[in-house]
């Protein structure tokens, strides 16, 4: 990581990466037009891109962020929003921005840009539940609105989550569908629900993953 490079949270971003996966070299966009997310976005670039991964030993798809960490112009050497989101699903991912793994993802990212808080609710709480209208997958992860559920920050067996540059520390952060009834459950007691998922990664799961096929987690 060279500390002269013109973005250092680019650098630092492109080599987290690199731990993950094979990162393809074409970013992807978000298939709302750019000139229409505009100013406004949150994204500190203004720039809401993303990169599909190929893990290690080619068992899943990785979908990251790829610019809420970009520096904020016109502030002292910052990070942005200090986290970058990743959504991990088994397998191949042959249209990745058609998939409902991108809408989760874009969802989640642009709330994160939107509301600038969410780094700090993350370092204090270890993980954070959200949610989201209009899901276009099957009907039984959403509730009768169409809204689903996701957690922010479960632990990862096998992935470095952060990187120190000389501007501040990147973060990254695991997305996870869950289903309506486990986000209720979880949305009652974060401390618990951290007992239970550190539990299931001191056994090497990779309770992070993000899949249809899932068993139920989380029960009363």
């Amino acid at each position: 990581m060279s500390d002269d490079a013109e973005n250092p949270s680019e650098t630092g971003r492109e080599k987290v990466l690199g731990y993950l996966g094979h990162v393809d070299s074409i970013a992807m966009c978000s298939p709302v037009a750019l000139d229409l997310v505009g100013v406004n976005s949150g994204w500190p670039s203004h720039k809401p891109t993303y990169r599909k991964i190929r893990s290690w030993g080619g068992v899943s798809t990785i979908l990251c962020s790829d610019g809420l960490t970009d520096p904020f112009p016109n502030r002292p050497a910052n990070v942005g929003h200090g986290i970058e989101l990743f959504i991990e699903t088994p397998g191949e991912l042959e249209d990745p921005i058609s998939s409902w793994q991108f809408w989760l993802l874009r969802s989640a990212c642009d709330l994160v840009a939107r509301d600038g808080q969410f780094r700090n609710d993350l370092d204090y709480f270890g993980i954070k539940t959200v949610s989201f209208t209009g899901w276009p997958g099957p009907a039984e992860w959403a509730d009768a609105d169409h809204v689903v559920g996701a957690i922010m920050g479960l632990p990862t067996p096998h992935f470095l989550q952060h990187c120190s540059l000389k501007t501040g520390v990147i973060r990254l952060v695991p997305l996870t569908i869950v289903r309506p009834q486990e986000l209720l459950v979880a949305r009652k007691t974060i401390g618990d629900l951290w007992k239970l998922f550190g539990s299931l990664y001191s056994r090497g799961s990779a309770c992070h993953f993000s899949s249809l096929d899932a068993p139920v987690r989380l029960m009363e």
